[in-house]
């Protein structure tokens, strides 16, 4: 059984809920209550819909156990789905008016002159914290960035067997090179190469910056 564990954040930095709920009830805090199917529906229609009722009531339960007294009463008469949505819309407006303060303040904020380094370091750090405290959690899975894994991933040894061109341009090689300390005349400082794999004729332009690469 795998559990998900979520948590929602205020805008003091305290933690208002902690939830931990198996991940086959997930969909209840993500998704609205249905419609009743009704007495004449399809059996699988009115087992599904018991079964959403259930779950519903059970993480429902949970959340309540879960939050302060106060905010017990204010979603006492709600289901699940409802219980977040209205947790995540009071928490997550008074965590972007503080980080918005936090982060406008951060900006702001400068080194007085004559004043010591190191309490101005550790004023940055307070402001850096402060705002990674109000992050809200969002309550959604995050899909694997494959591309983030492959770029981390070491690359196979090279086999030193190369493919060559079979015919004149069939393949071209290229690099650019600069800026060099010394400007050539007519000011250029870098230069961009192409070779003819096939052929290995070589040509070098001469470039004054590296954006007439493109």
């Amino acid at each position: 059984m795998l559990v998900m564990t979520f948590s929602l954040i205020s805008s003091d930095g305290g933690i208002v809920l902690h939830l931990g709920i198996e991940e086959s009830k997930e969909y209840v805090i993500e998704e609205p209550v249905p419609n009743d199917p009704g007495a004449n529906a399809p059996r699988v229609d009115k087992d599904k819909f018991k079964k959403h009722m259930e779950d519903m009531l059970g993480v429902g339960c949970l959340i309540l156990a879960t939050i302060t007294p106060e905010l017990q009463k204010q979603h006492e008469d709600m289901v699940a789905y409802e219980m977040i949505q209205n947790l995540k819309e009071i928490y997550e407006g008074k965590a972007h008016q503080e980080r918005y303060k936090t982060s406008k303040a951060l900006f702001q904020y400068k080194m007085s002159e004559g004043s010591p380094v190191g309490a101005h370091v550790i004023k940055l750090i307070g402001y850096i914290q402060t705002s990674k405290k109000l992050d809200p959690f969002v309550f959604e899975q995050f899909d694997v960035c494959e591309s983030c894994f492959l770029g981390k991933m070491t690359k196979d040894p090279f086999n030193g067997k190369g493919e060559r061109a079979s015919d004149l341009l069939g393949l071209i090689h290229s690099d650019v090179c600069g800026p060099m300390n010394t400007q050539a005349r007519g000011g250029f400082q870098y230069f961009i190469t192409f070779i003819d794999d096939f052929s290995r004729y070589g040509y070098i332009y001469l470039m004054r910056h590296k954006s007439e690469a493109l």
